[in-house]
């Protein structure tokens, strides 16, 4: 089992991942817009198109987003 900690950089990658990962198994349903996701340890925004499931940007976003 993969225990990581909120602040860890691999967290938001694991997040990100588990979510874009449910939104591609879902998006047959026909699912579409953005999902943004806030990562305050990396002070980043990532952007997920919720139809393929994909990382389409990522912006800072200062501290404490």
């Amino acid at each position: 089992m993969l225990l990581l900690q909120r602040s860890t950089p691999g967290y938001a990658l694991f997040v990100a991942f588990a979510v874009s990962a449910s939104l591609s198994a879902q998006s047959q349903d026909g699912l579409t817009g953005t999902l943004v996701i806030l990562n305050k340890g990396e002070a980043t925004a990532t952007f997920i198109d919720v139809a393929s499931g994909e990382a389409v940007a990522r912006l800072p976003t200062g501290q404490g987003p």
